[in-house]
């Protein structure tokens, strides 16, 4: 199982180099769990995340580990 880096605000080739890796893990027939689904998009992202993006807040890491648990968990 594969899953991406927590998301960057204001990314120029962040976001296709992510979707090269789910290409990647699909033709592969790995598992990719795209949380990033879950995240805001453009701007508001960067409340989520450190201020200098390294990693996210606990918002940010909420938001990522209740994708993880509803995955394992089927809600």
């Amino acid at each position: 199982m594969i899953q991406p880096p927590h998301p960057i605000e204001d990314s120029i080739s962040y976001e296709s180099q992510v979707e090269a890796i789910e290409e990647f893990a699909n033709d592969s027939e790995i598992l990719f769990l795209n949380h990033w689904e879950n995240w805001p998009d453009g701007e508001e992202v960067g409340q989520y995340l450190n201020d200098d993006q390294s990693g996210p807040n606990k918002q940010g890491n909420q938001v990522w580990a209740e994708y993880i648990l509803n995955y394992f968990t089927g809600k």
